[in-house]
Protein backbone atom coordinates (compact mmCIF):
# COMPACT_ATOMS: atom_id res chain seq x y z
CA UNK A 1 0.00 0.00 0.00
CA UNK A 2 1.71 3.60 -0.73
CA UNK A 3 1.93 6.33 1.16
CA UNK A 4 -0.89 9.36 1.20
CA UNK A 5 1.77 11.67 0.53
CA UNK A 6 2.50 9.44 -2.97
CA UNK A 7 -0.20 11.39 -4.30
CA UNK A 8 1.78 14.54 -4.57
CA UNK A 9 4.61 12.60 -6.98
CA UNK A 10 1.94 10.93 -8.94
CA UNK A 11 0.02 14.34 -9.68
CA UNK A 12 3.10 16.07 -10.19
CA UNK A 13 4.08 13.44 -12.85
CA UNK A 14 1.24 13.49 -14.97
CA UNK A 15 0.84 17.11 -14.64
CA UNK A 16 -0.56 18.50 -18.13
CA UNK A 17 -0.55 15.27 -19.47
CA UNK A 18 -3.82 13.78 -21.11
CA UNK A 19 -6.72 12.87 -19.20
CA UNK A 20 -6.27 9.09 -19.07
CA UNK A 21 -3.10 9.88 -17.19
CA UNK A 22 -5.32 10.10 -14.07
CA UNK A 23 -5.55 6.54 -14.16
CA UNK A 24 -2.37 5.96 -12.31
CA UNK A 25 -3.91 7.46 -9.40
CA UNK A 26 -5.52 4.32 -8.89
CA UNK A 27 -5.08 2.38 -5.79
CA UNK A 28 -4.86 2.52 -1.96
CA UNK A 29 -2.86 5.22 -0.22
CA UNK A 30 -2.70 4.81 3.74
CA UNK A 31 -2.17 8.02 5.92
CA UNK A 32 -1.36 8.42 9.72
CA UNK A 33 -5.35 7.45 10.78
CA UNK A 34 -7.16 6.76 7.67
CA UNK A 35 -6.45 4.93 3.87
CA UNK A 36 -7.88 6.39 1.00
CA UNK A 37 -9.16 4.05 -1.74
CA UNK A 38 -9.29 5.53 -5.31
CA UNK A 39 -11.49 2.74 -6.53
CA UNK A 40 -12.84 4.08 -10.53
CA UNK A 41 -10.86 7.29 -12.45
CA UNK A 42 -13.19 8.43 -15.03
CA UNK A 43 -12.27 8.42 -18.81
CA UNK A 44 -12.92 12.33 -19.31
CA UNK A 45 -13.50 15.78 -17.63
CA UNK A 46 -17.27 15.61 -18.85
CA UNK A 47 -17.98 11.68 -17.93
CA UNK A 48 -19.13 10.44 -13.90
CA UNK A 49 -17.18 11.51 -11.48
CA UNK A 50 -14.24 8.87 -9.93
CA UNK A 51 -15.52 7.11 -7.07
CA UNK A 52 -12.99 7.22 -3.76
CA UNK A 53 -13.71 5.69 -0.50
CA UNK A 54 -12.03 7.17 3.02
CA UNK A 55 -11.45 4.74 5.67
CA UNK A 56 -11.27 6.03 8.90
CA UNK A 57 -10.13 4.69 12.34
CA UNK A 58 -13.06 5.39 14.45
CA UNK A 59 -10.06 5.36 17.57
CA UNK A 60 -9.45 9.08 15.47
CA UNK A 61 -12.96 10.47 15.30
CA UNK A 62 -14.12 9.32 18.61
CA UNK A 63 -17.81 9.28 18.12
CA UNK A 64 -19.66 7.62 21.20
CA UNK A 65 -21.20 3.80 21.06
CA UNK A 66 -24.89 5.03 21.74
CA UNK A 67 -24.87 6.39 17.66
CA UNK A 68 -24.84 2.96 15.98
CA UNK A 69 -25.69 1.00 19.73
CA UNK A 70 -29.08 -0.05 17.26
CA UNK A 71 -29.93 -0.77 13.70
CA UNK A 72 -32.01 2.58 13.49
CA UNK A 73 -29.61 3.98 15.39
CA UNK A 74 -26.98 3.18 12.77
CA UNK A 75 -28.99 3.91 10.26
CA UNK A 76 -29.95 7.38 11.66
CA UNK A 77 -26.03 8.39 12.68
CA UNK A 78 -24.77 7.54 9.14
CA UNK A 79 -27.69 9.38 8.04
CA UNK A 80 -26.62 12.65 9.58
CA UNK A 81 -23.02 12.42 8.96
CA UNK A 82 -23.67 11.68 5.32
CA UNK A 83 -25.52 15.12 5.65
CA UNK A 84 -23.10 17.47 7.43
CA UNK A 85 -20.18 15.90 4.78
CA UNK A 86 -22.52 16.97 1.77
CA UNK A 87 -22.67 20.57 3.46
CA UNK A 88 -19.42 20.51 3.62
CA UNK A 89 -18.68 19.42 0.17
CA UNK A 90 -20.80 22.14 -1.72
CA UNK A 91 -19.17 24.37 0.72
CA UNK A 92 -15.52 23.61 -0.94
CA UNK A 93 -16.19 22.41 -4.14
CA UNK A 94 -16.60 26.05 -5.73
CA UNK A 95 -12.73 26.42 -5.29
CA UNK A 96 -11.42 23.80 -7.65
CA UNK A 97 -11.55 24.90 -11.01
CA UNK A 98 -11.77 23.20 -14.34
CA UNK A 99 -13.62 21.82 -17.41
CA UNK A 100 -16.90 19.62 -17.45
CA UNK A 101 -17.49 18.30 -13.76
CA UNK A 102 -14.09 19.16 -12.46
CA UNK A 103 -14.12 19.45 -8.69
CA UNK A 104 -17.69 18.17 -8.74
CA UNK A 105 -17.76 16.94 -5.40
CA UNK A 106 -21.02 14.53 -4.32
CA UNK A 107 -22.23 12.17 -1.74
CA UNK A 108 -25.27 10.09 -1.47
CA UNK A 109 -27.33 11.99 1.14
CA UNK A 110 -31.37 12.41 1.58
CA UNK A 111 -33.56 14.94 2.11
CA UNK A 112 -36.69 14.15 4.62
CA UNK A 113 -36.39 10.74 4.58
CA UNK A 114 -33.77 8.76 6.13
CA UNK A 115 -33.23 5.49 4.47
CA UNK A 116 -30.22 3.13 4.53
CA UNK A 117 -27.77 4.59 1.96
CA UNK A 118 -23.90 3.34 1.21
CA UNK A 119 -22.44 6.26 1.01
CA UNK A 120 -21.67 5.96 5.07
CA UNK A 121 -21.13 2.59 6.64
CA UNK A 122 -19.85 3.24 10.41
CA UNK A 123 -19.24 0.37 12.71
CA UNK A 124 -17.57 -0.81 16.23
CA UNK A 125 -14.08 -0.19 14.14
CA UNK A 126 -14.23 1.93 11.45
CA UNK A 127 -16.01 4.98 9.55
CA UNK A 128 -15.74 4.38 6.08
CA UNK A 129 -17.28 7.51 3.48
CA UNK A 130 -17.55 6.58 -0.25
CA UNK A 131 -18.20 9.56 -2.77
CA UNK A 132 -17.72 11.29 -6.06
CA UNK A 133 -15.27 13.64 -7.35
CA UNK A 134 -14.52 15.20 -10.51
CA UNK A 135 -10.73 15.35 -11.05
CA UNK A 136 -9.97 18.22 -12.53
CA UNK A 137 -9.00 18.95 -16.15
CA UNK A 138 -8.88 21.95 -18.78
CA UNK A 139 -10.48 20.65 -21.55
CA UNK A 140 -7.99 17.19 -21.27
CA UNK A 141 -5.79 18.07 -19.94
CA UNK A 142 -4.85 17.14 -16.11
CA UNK A 143 -4.22 19.80 -13.62
CA UNK A 144 -2.38 18.42 -10.48
CA UNK A 145 -2.88 21.71 -8.96
CA UNK A 146 -6.36 22.10 -8.51
CA UNK A 147 -6.26 17.90 -8.09
CA UNK A 148 -3.95 18.56 -5.36
CA UNK A 149 -6.37 20.61 -3.49
CA UNK A 150 -8.86 18.16 -3.63
CA UNK A 151 -6.99 15.34 -1.94
CA UNK A 152 -5.25 17.71 0.87
CA UNK A 153 -7.31 20.34 1.60
CA UNK A 154 -10.93 18.95 1.13
CA UNK A 155 -10.88 15.65 2.24
CA UNK A 156 -9.36 16.76 5.48
CA UNK A 157 -11.79 19.23 6.06
CA UNK A 158 -14.11 16.01 5.36
CA UNK A 159 -12.71 14.18 7.68
CA UNK A 160 -12.90 17.22 10.26
CA UNK A 161 -16.51 17.83 9.67
CA UNK A 162 -17.00 13.80 11.12
CA UNK A 163 -14.85 14.00 14.47
CA UNK A 164 -17.11 13.85 17.21
CA UNK A 165 -15.58 17.36 18.94
CA UNK A 166 -16.71 18.85 15.56
CA UNK A 167 -19.74 17.89 15.12
CA UNK A 168 -23.53 18.93 17.03
CA UNK A 169 -23.26 16.89 19.14
CA UNK A 170 -26.88 17.88 20.84
CA UNK A 171 -28.13 17.81 16.93
CA UNK A 172 -26.35 14.30 15.93
CA UNK A 173 -28.07 13.02 18.86
CA UNK A 174 -31.24 14.34 18.73
CA UNK A 175 -31.46 13.34 14.70
CA UNK A 176 -31.13 9.65 16.03
CA UNK A 177 -32.67 9.25 18.65
CA UNK A 178 -35.98 10.81 16.90
CA UNK A 179 -35.02 8.00 13.88
CA UNK A 180 -34.95 5.38 16.68
CA UNK A 181 -38.41 6.61 17.85
CA UNK A 182 -40.05 6.13 14.89
CA UNK A 183 -38.99 2.81 14.34
CA UNK A 184 -39.68 2.19 18.05
CA UNK A 185 -42.92 3.53 17.21
CA UNK A 186 -43.76 1.46 14.35
CA UNK A 187 -43.40 -1.70 15.77
CA UNK A 188 -45.90 -1.06 17.85
CA UNK A 189 -48.83 -0.68 15.55
CA UNK A 190 -49.58 -4.74 15.48
CA UNK A 191 -49.51 -4.93 19.27
CA UNK A 192 -52.37 -2.69 19.41
CA UNK A 193 -54.18 -3.24 16.48
CA UNK A 194 -53.36 -0.29 13.93
CA UNK A 195 -51.89 0.47 10.46
CA UNK A 196 -51.09 3.68 10.86
CA UNK A 197 -50.35 6.76 13.55
CA UNK A 198 -50.49 10.51 12.98
CA UNK A 199 -49.27 12.70 16.42
CA UNK A 200 -51.03 15.53 17.66
CA UNK A 201 -49.64 18.74 15.96
CA UNK A 202 -47.90 17.40 12.76
CA UNK A 203 -47.95 19.56 9.84
CA UNK A 204 -48.54 17.26 6.93
CA UNK A 205 -48.96 20.06 3.82
CA UNK A 206 -45.83 20.18 2.10
CA UNK A 207 -44.93 23.84 0.86
CA UNK A 208 -45.34 23.20 -3.18
CA UNK A 209 -45.80 20.55 -5.35
CA UNK A 210 -41.90 20.11 -6.16
CA UNK A 211 -40.78 20.38 -2.21
CA UNK A 212 -41.29 18.34 0.24
CA UNK A 213 -40.90 20.84 3.18
CA UNK A 214 -42.99 21.50 5.96
CA UNK A 215 -45.48 24.34 4.19
CA UNK A 216 -45.19 27.04 6.78
CA UNK A 217 -48.18 28.51 8.75
CA UNK A 218 -50.04 25.11 7.91
CA UNK A 219 -52.66 24.04 10.16
CA UNK A 220 -51.41 21.36 12.57
CA UNK A 221 -52.94 17.89 12.48
CA UNK A 222 -55.26 16.92 15.52
CA UNK A 223 -56.70 13.32 16.45
CA UNK A 224 -60.69 13.31 16.77
CA UNK A 225 -60.88 12.19 20.45
CA UNK A 226 -62.33 8.74 19.69
CA UNK A 227 -59.41 7.76 17.63
CA UNK A 228 -56.89 9.39 20.11
CA UNK A 229 -54.18 6.73 21.12
CA UNK A 230 -51.00 6.75 22.66
CA UNK A 231 -47.33 5.42 21.81
CA UNK A 232 -44.06 5.09 24.14
CA UNK A 233 -41.21 6.39 23.12
CA UNK A 234 -37.60 5.01 23.44
CA UNK A 235 -36.08 8.14 24.18
CA UNK A 236 -37.79 10.91 25.82
CA UNK A 237 -38.03 14.05 23.98
CA UNK A 238 -38.84 17.52 25.23
CA UNK A 239 -42.37 18.93 26.38
CA UNK A 240 -43.99 22.13 25.42
CA UNK A 241 -43.71 23.18 29.33
CA UNK A 242 -39.96 22.55 28.86
CA UNK A 243 -40.13 18.67 30.59
CA UNK A 244 -39.56 15.44 29.27
CA UNK A 245 -42.30 13.39 27.72
CA UNK A 246 -42.12 9.46 27.30
CA UNK A 247 -44.99 9.12 25.11
CA UNK A 248 -46.99 10.42 22.48
CA UNK A 249 -50.83 10.99 21.53
CA UNK A 250 -52.10 10.99 17.93
CA UNK A 251 -54.99 9.42 15.87
CA UNK A 252 -54.55 5.49 15.39
CA UNK A 253 -56.12 4.19 12.55
CA UNK A 254 -57.17 0.75 13.31
CA UNK A 255 -56.92 -2.55 11.03
CA UNK A 256 -59.60 -2.91 8.66
CA UNK A 257 -61.30 -0.68 5.85
CA UNK A 258 -61.05 3.38 6.28
CA UNK A 259 -62.45 6.25 4.14
CA UNK A 260 -61.66 9.66 4.23
CA UNK A 261 -64.58 11.70 3.38
CA UNK A 262 -64.49 15.76 2.68
CA UNK A 263 -64.78 18.38 0.13
CA UNK A 264 -62.46 19.15 -2.12
CA UNK A 265 -59.47 21.11 -1.02
CA UNK A 266 -60.13 20.54 2.54
CA UNK A 267 -57.15 17.92 3.41
CA UNK A 268 -57.87 14.36 2.34
CA UNK A 269 -55.63 13.69 -0.11
CA UNK A 270 -52.87 15.81 2.02
CA UNK A 271 -53.34 13.08 4.61
CA UNK A 272 -53.17 10.07 2.31
CA UNK A 273 -50.00 11.55 0.99
CA UNK A 274 -48.42 11.52 4.75
CA UNK A 275 -49.80 8.15 4.67
CA UNK A 276 -47.93 7.08 1.78
CA UNK A 277 -44.82 8.38 2.98
CA UNK A 278 -45.09 7.28 6.51
CA UNK A 279 -43.36 4.01 5.42
CA UNK A 280 -40.12 5.55 5.93
CA UNK A 281 -38.93 7.72 9.18
CA UNK A 282 -38.59 11.49 8.83
CA UNK A 283 -35.90 14.42 9.72
CA UNK A 284 -37.01 16.08 12.75
CA UNK A 285 -38.32 19.50 12.20
CA UNK A 286 -40.04 17.66 9.09
CA UNK A 287 -43.77 18.33 10.29
CA UNK A 288 -44.09 14.18 9.82
CA UNK A 289 -41.69 12.78 12.20
CA UNK A 290 -44.29 11.45 14.35
CA UNK A 291 -46.66 9.74 11.40
CA UNK A 292 -45.60 6.62 11.37
CA UNK A 293 -47.19 3.53 8.65
CA UNK A 294 -46.99 0.08 8.66
CA UNK A 295 -44.15 -0.89 6.29
CA UNK A 296 -46.17 -2.71 3.97
CA UNK A 297 -48.17 0.33 3.19
CA UNK A 298 -48.29 0.69 -1.01
CA UNK A 299 -49.96 3.21 -2.89
CA UNK A 300 -52.33 1.90 -5.52
CA UNK A 301 -53.76 3.97 -8.53
CA UNK A 302 -54.60 2.91 -12.25
CA UNK A 303 -51.90 2.98 -14.44
CA UNK A 304 -52.57 3.01 -18.38
CA UNK A 305 -50.48 1.02 -20.65
CA UNK A 306 -48.38 -0.82 -18.11
CA UNK A 307 -46.77 -4.04 -19.07
CA UNK A 308 -48.67 -6.85 -17.11
CA UNK A 309 -46.74 -10.62 -17.60
CA UNK A 310 -49.30 -12.47 -16.37
CA UNK A 311 -51.53 -12.40 -13.35
CA UNK A 312 -54.81 -14.32 -11.98
CA UNK A 313 -57.01 -11.29 -11.89
CA UNK A 314 -60.20 -13.21 -11.66
CA UNK A 315 -61.50 -11.77 -7.95
CA UNK A 316 -61.77 -8.73 -10.01
CA UNK A 317 -62.12 -8.96 -14.09
CA UNK A 318 -63.51 -11.64 -15.67
CA UNK A 319 -65.41 -12.22 -18.57
CA UNK A 320 -63.94 -10.37 -21.16
CA UNK A 321 -64.95 -9.88 -25.00
CA UNK A 322 -63.34 -12.28 -27.23
CA UNK A 323 -62.28 -14.90 -24.53
CA UNK A 324 -59.20 -13.27 -22.90
CA UNK A 325 -57.63 -15.34 -19.83
CA UNK A 326 -58.18 -13.59 -17.00
CA UNK A 327 -56.63 -15.83 -14.64
CA UNK A 328 -53.40 -15.39 -15.94
CA UNK A 329 -53.70 -11.82 -17.66
CA UNK A 330 -50.96 -10.53 -19.98
CA UNK A 331 -51.08 -7.73 -21.61
CA UNK A 332 -48.80 -4.54 -22.82
CA UNK A 333 -51.50 -2.40 -22.61
CA UNK A 334 -53.38 -2.55 -19.63
CA UNK A 335 -56.73 -0.08 -19.16
CA UNK A 336 -57.09 1.79 -16.04
CA UNK A 337 -59.31 -1.34 -14.55
CA UNK A 338 -56.68 -3.95 -15.42
CA UNK A 339 -54.06 -1.88 -14.29
CA UNK A 340 -54.98 -1.24 -10.39
CA UNK A 341 -56.39 -4.96 -10.32
CA UNK A 342 -52.80 -6.10 -11.46
CA UNK A 343 -51.45 -3.54 -9.19
CA UNK A 344 -53.16 -4.34 -5.99
CA UNK A 345 -53.00 -8.52 -7.19
CA UNK A 346 -48.73 -7.74 -6.88
CA UNK A 347 -48.65 -5.43 -4.10
CA UNK A 348 -50.23 -8.14 -1.56
CA UNK A 349 -47.98 -11.21 -3.38
CA UNK A 350 -45.55 -8.80 -2.62
CA UNK A 351 -45.84 -8.43 1.07
CA UNK A 352 -48.46 -5.62 1.23
CA UNK A 353 -50.64 -5.75 4.62
CA UNK A 354 -52.37 -2.08 3.86
CA UNK A 355 -53.42 -0.57 0.43
CA UNK A 356 -53.77 3.34 0.44
CA UNK A 357 -55.95 4.20 -2.27
CA UNK A 358 -57.00 7.78 -3.44
CA UNK A 359 -60.01 7.92 -6.20
CA UNK A 360 -58.83 10.95 -7.81
CA UNK A 361 -56.24 8.51 -9.40
CA UNK A 362 -58.42 5.44 -9.66
CA UNK A 363 -60.05 3.89 -12.64
CA UNK A 364 -63.80 5.20 -11.78
CA UNK A 365 -65.91 1.95 -13.12
CA UNK A 366 -62.85 -0.05 -10.72
CA UNK A 367 -63.99 1.34 -7.62
CA UNK A 368 -67.42 1.65 -7.65
CA UNK A 369 -70.98 0.63 -10.05
CA UNK A 370 -73.73 2.05 -8.84
CA UNK A 371 -77.50 1.00 -8.60
CA UNK A 372 -78.39 2.62 -12.12
CA UNK A 373 -75.41 1.30 -13.81
CA UNK A 374 -76.45 -1.93 -12.49
CA UNK A 375 -80.03 -2.05 -13.88
CA UNK A 376 -78.27 -0.47 -17.71
CA UNK A 377 -75.40 -2.88 -17.67
CA UNK A 378 -76.89 -6.69 -17.26
CA UNK A 379 -74.51 -8.53 -14.74
CA UNK A 380 -73.41 -10.77 -17.46
CA UNK A 381 -71.80 -8.40 -19.72
CA UNK A 382 -69.89 -6.69 -17.29
CA UNK A 383 -66.44 -8.13 -16.97
CA UNK A 384 -65.29 -5.62 -13.63
CA UNK A 385 -66.50 -6.44 -10.11
CA UNK A 386 -65.86 -3.42 -8.22
CA UNK A 387 -63.34 -2.80 -5.96
CA UNK A 388 -66.49 -1.55 -3.27
CA UNK A 389 -67.19 -5.11 -3.34
CA UNK A 390 -64.45 -6.68 -3.01
CA UNK A 391 -62.78 -4.15 -0.22
CA UNK A 392 -64.71 -5.76 2.57
CA UNK A 393 -63.05 -9.37 2.03
CA UNK A 394 -59.40 -8.66 1.42
CA UNK A 395 -59.49 -7.55 5.35
CA UNK A 396 -62.06 -9.97 6.46
CA UNK A 397 -60.49 -13.10 4.35
CA UNK A 398 -56.37 -12.11 3.48
CA UNK A 399 -55.81 -9.39 6.62
CA UNK A 400 -55.01 -6.62 4.09
CA UNK A 401 -56.34 -3.06 5.14
CA UNK A 402 -57.60 -0.32 2.92
CA UNK A 403 -57.37 3.47 3.56
CA UNK A 404 -58.86 5.49 0.95
CA UNK A 405 -59.82 8.96 -0.26
CA UNK A 406 -63.26 9.09 -1.52
CA UNK A 407 -65.14 12.39 -1.85
CA UNK A 408 -67.71 11.14 -4.98
CA UNK A 409 -69.34 7.80 -3.95
CA UNK A 410 -71.00 6.91 -0.58
CA UNK A 411 -71.03 3.02 -1.29
CA UNK A 412 -67.74 2.74 0.50
CA UNK A 413 -69.53 4.06 4.03
CA UNK A 414 -71.37 1.01 4.08
CA UNK A 415 -67.91 -1.32 3.96
CA UNK A 416 -66.01 0.79 6.50
CA UNK A 417 -65.03 0.37 9.90
CA UNK A 418 -63.70 3.84 10.01
CA UNK A 419 -64.75 7.23 8.53
CA UNK A 420 -62.97 10.30 8.84
CA UNK A 421 -64.03 14.00 8.03
CA UNK A 422 -61.69 16.04 6.56
CA UNK A 423 -63.07 19.77 6.85
CA UNK A 424 -60.72 22.68 6.71
CA UNK A 425 -57.91 20.56 6.92
CA UNK A 426 -59.18 19.47 10.61
CA UNK A 427 -60.03 15.54 11.07
CA UNK A 428 -63.15 14.16 12.34
CA UNK A 429 -64.38 11.07 13.18
CA UNK A 430 -67.84 10.58 11.43
CA UNK A 431 -68.84 6.56 11.72
CA UNK A 432 -71.79 6.53 13.31
CA UNK A 433 -73.35 9.36 10.88
CA UNK A 434 -71.99 7.84 7.84
CA UNK A 435 -73.30 4.71 8.32
CA UNK A 436 -76.30 6.05 9.37
CA UNK A 437 -76.51 7.86 6.02
CA UNK A 438 -75.75 4.73 4.15
CA UNK A 439 -78.52 2.85 5.89
CA UNK A 440 -80.95 5.79 4.75
CA UNK A 441 -80.16 4.95 1.27
CA UNK A 442 -79.30 1.33 1.58
CA UNK A 443 -82.77 0.21 -0.03
CA UNK A 444 -82.18 1.93 -3.20
CA UNK A 445 -78.53 0.54 -3.63
CA UNK A 446 -78.26 -2.83 -5.44
CA UNK A 447 -76.74 -5.08 -2.90
CA UNK A 448 -74.23 -7.88 -4.22
CA UNK A 449 -73.42 -10.78 -2.48
CA UNK A 450 -69.70 -10.49 -1.54
CA UNK A 451 -67.33 -14.14 -1.96
CA UNK A 452 -63.99 -14.32 -0.91
CA UNK A 453 -61.89 -13.46 -3.67
CA UNK A 454 -59.71 -16.18 -5.20
CA UNK A 455 -56.11 -15.58 -5.91
CA UNK A 456 -53.85 -17.73 -7.44
CA UNK A 457 -50.00 -17.16 -7.73
CA UNK A 458 -48.68 -20.19 -8.57
CA UNK A 459 -46.34 -18.82 -11.35
CA UNK A 460 -43.01 -19.60 -12.70
CA UNK A 461 -40.44 -17.13 -13.91
CA UNK A 462 -38.14 -17.69 -17.16
CA UNK A 463 -34.08 -17.41 -17.17
CA UNK A 464 -34.61 -15.74 -20.46
CA UNK A 465 -36.28 -12.54 -18.54
CA UNK A 466 -32.41 -11.42 -17.79
CA UNK A 467 -31.08 -11.98 -21.38
CA UNK A 468 -31.20 -7.55 -21.79
CA UNK A 469 -28.45 -8.04 -19.07
CA UNK A 470 -27.07 -11.28 -19.58
CA UNK A 471 -26.49 -11.02 -23.38
CA UNK A 472 -24.40 -7.21 -23.13
CA UNK A 473 -20.84 -7.32 -22.41
CA UNK A 474 -21.42 -3.91 -20.20
CA UNK A 475 -24.17 -3.56 -17.34
CA UNK A 476 -25.43 -0.06 -17.27
CA UNK A 477 -28.43 1.94 -15.22
CA UNK A 478 -29.57 5.53 -16.41
CA UNK A 479 -32.30 6.84 -14.38
CA UNK A 480 -34.89 9.55 -15.21
CA UNK A 481 -35.57 11.18 -11.73
CA UNK A 482 -37.87 8.51 -10.15
CA UNK A 483 -40.10 8.13 -13.81
CA UNK A 484 -37.75 5.85 -15.66
CA UNK A 485 -34.58 3.25 -14.98
CA UNK A 486 -32.88 2.00 -18.30
CA UNK A 487 -30.87 -0.95 -17.93
CA UNK A 488 -28.85 -0.96 -21.00
CA UNK A 489 -31.38 -0.33 -23.49
CA UNK A 490 -34.19 -1.61 -21.91
CA UNK A 491 -36.57 1.42 -20.23
CA UNK A 492 -38.81 0.38 -17.70
CA UNK A 493 -41.61 3.01 -16.76
CA UNK A 494 -42.41 3.55 -13.00
CA UNK A 495 -43.84 7.38 -13.27
CA UNK A 496 -46.74 5.87 -11.21
CA UNK A 497 -45.19 3.81 -8.43
CA UNK A 498 -45.26 6.58 -6.23
CA UNK A 499 -43.30 5.78 -3.34
CA UNK A 500 -39.52 6.62 -4.18
CA UNK A 501 -37.35 8.66 -2.09
CA UNK A 502 -35.34 9.20 -4.47
CA UNK A 503 -33.79 7.92 -7.86
CA UNK A 504 -31.03 6.33 -6.01
CA UNK A 505 -33.14 3.60 -4.89
CA UNK A 506 -34.06 2.94 -8.13
CA UNK A 507 -30.72 2.71 -9.26
CA UNK A 508 -29.98 0.38 -6.51
CA UNK A 509 -33.15 -1.97 -8.10
CA UNK A 510 -31.30 -1.65 -11.23
CA UNK A 511 -28.29 -3.73 -9.59
CA UNK A 512 -30.65 -5.90 -7.70
CA UNK A 513 -31.78 -6.91 -10.81
CA UNK A 514 -28.45 -7.74 -11.96
CA UNK A 515 -27.91 -9.52 -8.97
CA UNK A 516 -31.40 -11.84 -9.82
CA UNK A 517 -30.12 -12.60 -13.17
CA UNK A 518 -26.71 -14.02 -12.12
CA UNK A 519 -28.12 -15.78 -9.06
CA UNK A 520 -29.82 -19.29 -9.26
CA UNK A 521 -33.10 -17.95 -8.46
CA UNK A 522 -36.25 -19.96 -7.61
CA UNK A 523 -37.89 -20.38 -10.42
CA UNK A 524 -40.98 -20.21 -8.17
CA UNK A 525 -42.03 -16.59 -8.63
CA UNK A 526 -42.94 -16.71 -5.04
CA UNK A 527 -39.91 -18.59 -3.90
CA UNK A 528 -37.95 -15.38 -5.70
CA UNK A 529 -39.80 -12.81 -3.38
CA UNK A 530 -38.88 -14.96 -0.35
CA UNK A 531 -35.55 -15.24 -1.71
CA UNK A 532 -34.94 -11.42 -2.02
CA UNK A 533 -37.31 -10.48 1.23
CA UNK A 534 -34.14 -12.61 2.85
CA UNK A 535 -31.45 -10.38 1.11
CA UNK A 536 -33.09 -6.79 2.01
CA UNK A 537 -33.68 -7.43 5.35
CA UNK A 538 -30.42 -7.83 6.00
CA UNK A 539 -28.46 -4.70 6.75
CA UNK A 540 -25.83 -3.42 4.04
CA UNK A 541 -25.52 -3.78 0.61
CA UNK A 542 -22.48 -5.95 0.48
CA UNK A 543 -24.54 -9.23 -1.80
CA UNK A 544 -24.75 -6.04 -4.33
CA UNK A 545 -21.59 -3.97 -4.03
CA UNK A 546 -18.63 -3.83 -1.58
CA UNK A 547 -17.54 -0.49 -2.99
CA UNK A 548 -20.42 1.30 -4.37
CA UNK A 549 -21.29 4.89 -2.94
CA UNK A 550 -24.69 5.15 -4.62
CA UNK A 551 -27.32 3.01 -3.26
CA UNK A 552 -29.98 3.14 -1.35
CA UNK A 553 -32.05 1.09 0.18
CA UNK A 554 -35.04 0.19 -1.66
CA UNK A 555 -38.54 -1.87 -0.11
CA UNK A 556 -39.09 -4.92 -1.67
CA UNK A 557 -42.28 -3.62 -2.88
CA UNK A 558 -40.42 -1.37 -5.50
CA UNK A 559 -38.03 -3.87 -6.11
CA UNK A 560 -41.09 -6.20 -7.11
CA UNK A 561 -42.98 -3.16 -8.41
CA UNK A 562 -40.12 -2.48 -10.96
CA UNK A 563 -40.02 -6.07 -12.12
CA UNK A 564 -43.51 -6.68 -12.38
CA UNK A 565 -42.88 -3.59 -15.11
CA UNK A 566 -40.28 -5.11 -17.15
CA UNK A 567 -41.41 -5.78 -20.52
CA UNK A 568 -39.15 -8.72 -20.79
CA UNK A 569 -40.54 -10.57 -17.94
CA UNK A 570 -41.54 -14.22 -18.59
CA UNK A 571 -43.90 -15.65 -16.60
CA UNK A 572 -45.84 -19.33 -17.22
CA UNK A 573 -48.47 -20.82 -14.95
CA UNK A 574 -47.14 -23.50 -12.96
CA UNK A 575 -48.40 -26.84 -13.49
CA UNK A 576 -50.10 -29.34 -11.44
Amino acid sequence: MKSFSEIKNILSRIDRKGYKAYNDLRGAYKADSFILFIDRVQGDPFASPSDIRININRSYLKFPDECIESAPRKIAFEDYAARIIRDCLIKYSKTVKGSGKSGALFINSGAQEVVERSSVIADENSFEIRMSVGLPAAGRTILANECEKIFYRILPEVIETVKWHNMDKTECLQFVKCIENQEYMRKQLEKKGLVAFIADRSILPRASGNSQKPMKEAVPFYSPESLRVKLSLKNPVSAEDGGQMGEIYGMGIPKGVTTIAGGGFHGKSTLLNALKMGVYPHIPGDGREWTVVDKTGVSIRAEDGRNVAGIDIRSFINNLPMNVDTSFFITSNASGSTSQAANILESIEAGSRLLLIDEDTSATNFMVRDSKMQELVAKDFEPITPFVERVRQLYDCYGVSTVLVMGGNGDYLGKSDNVLMMRNFKCYEVTAEAKSIYEKYRGSNSEVEEQRPQIDYSREIHPETFNFIKNSRKFKIKTLKTDRIIINREEIDVRDVEQFVDDSQLATIGKILRYISDSKFPADYEGLIHYMRKKLDKNGFDFLDKKSSDMTKPRLLEVMAVLNRLRTLQLSQKKN
